[in-house]
Order: C-alpha cells, then sequence, then structure tokens
C-alpha cells in the first residue's frame, strides 16, 4: 500500500512539472506572432501548440463534425468541429465553439453555414485524443453533421477523402461564424494542485509507513 501511495505521489508531481511546462509554452506562444501556413505544414504540432495562425480559404459546410459531452456552464453540448479548406489537398478543423445539446440526442443542431472565402485568426490545438473510446463514431451509417466520441484524424481523413492535418484551430473572439463559448487552453489544474496532491501521497505513505513500525517493534517486544 505504501509502495502504491509513492506511485500515485510521484504520478501527481510528473502532472505537475508538465503543466509547469505547457503554463510555458502557452505564454511564450502568446508573445509570438503568426505562424504561416508553411510552419503549420512543416513542424509538429507540439512544436506549434498553442502559436497564433491566420489562414485564408473556405468552410466545407456539408460535413460538420459534433464532439460529444461538451459541457458549459453546466450544460451538456457539443463543439462544432468545420473542416476549412486550406489549399484543394489540404484542410484543418476549426473548432468555433460550443452548442446546446437541443431537446433529445435524436435531434441534431443545425449549424450556420459560412460560405465564401473567409479569413480566420486563431491558435493552434493539439486536440484531446480520448484513450478509453476504441471508436469515434457510434455507428457505421455516416449522417452529417456527424456526432464523434473523440478526435480520430485517420477517419477524419477517410470520411473526407483528403489530407487533414493533425490539430485544430481554435477560433479567437470576435469571428464570424463563432458560437457562444469556445474552450481556453489551460482549463486544468494548476501545478500547485498537483503538488498538493503530491504532497498528502506522499504524506499519507510515510504515516502508512510509521504506522508499520510501530506496529512492528511493538510485536518485538511482546
Amino acid at each position: 500500500m505504501t509502495t502504491f501511495l509513492c506511485v500515485l505521489g510521484t504520478w501527481q508531481l510528473k502532472r505537475g512539472y508538465q503543466k509547469q511546462q505547457l503554463i510555458a509554452a502557452q505564454n511564450n506562444a502568446s508573445h509570438s506572432g503568426f505562424i504561416t501556413e508553411a510552419t503549420l505544414a512543416n513542424n509538429t504540432i507540439d512544436r506549434i501548440r498553442y502559436r497564433k495562425i491566420q489562414l485564408e480559404g473556405s468552410f466545407l459546410n456539408e460535413k460538420n463534425f459534433l464532439l460529444d459531452n461538451q459541457t458549459y456552464n453546466g450544460r451538456i453540448g457539443y463543439h462544432v468541429l468545420t473542416p476549412f479548406e486550406i489549399n484543394p489537398q489540404t484542410f484543418i478543423l476549426v473548432n468555433r465553439g460550443w452548442v446546446p445539446l437541443g431537446t433529445s440526442r435524436q435531434t441534431l443542431p443545425e449549424i450556420l453555414h459560412l460560405e465564401g472565402v473567409f479569413t480566420i485568426e486563431g491558435r493552434i490545438e493539439k486536440g484531446y485524443v480520448n484513450p478509453l473510446i476504441s471508436s469515434a463514431i457510434e455507428t457505421p451509417d455516416i449522417h452529417w453533421p456527424l456526432r464523434i466520441q473523440t478526435l480520430d484524424f485517420e477517419l477524419f481523413n477517410k470520411l473526407l477523402n483528403t489530407s487533414v492535418l493533425p490539430a485544430i484551430v481554435m477560433l479567437e473572439a470576435p469571428s464570424e461564424g463563432i458560437f457562444s463559448a469556445i474552450p481556453q487552453s489551460g482549463e486544468w489544474l494548476s501545478p500547485e494542485r498537483h503538488f498538493g496532491y503530491a504532497f498528502q501521497w506522499y504524506s499519507l505513505a510515510g504515516l502508512l509507513l510509521l504506522l508499520t513500525l510501530i506496529t512492528f517493534w511493538r510485536s518485538k517486544k511482546l
């Protein structure tokens, strides 16, 4: 049990250090200029995460993805991910924000179409992939807008029959076509919270070890 508590403490320490690195990367990116389309195409997402970007292109309105189980102010809804054509061979998903669930799960929300050429501004996000979900879609029958349970860029490539960059553009307000709320990077436990949890686990491990030693010492005296 002591070993298990130490493992939990170490895990929280690692998470705290990771959060410090993410916050530092986010702060550095916020003071950097816009990256170009070439920078986007020639770098890994980890290297350009949080960087600001400006792109010109058009939305693929007929192929909206609805990322399921997203909450805002205590309400359940979706994040609307619309493919954005950078060039005829390359698309990137744009997170346009949160929309409510609606009257039932059988009735999907209507998504505003954005016709024509747009210049969008936003920041690059990695896009969270839930490792506990085996399939992004609930059924092999494809109907648009398509409800998805997690991000699956291989699936997106197949469904759109084109190359989809493994990144998300989070629109920055004010932007045309933006919905009520754009999820912000940094909505996570602070490093200090993780370090606090680590201290608690290590303290419990130390207390358990001490009680074990006291019990052993008393048994030797009997």
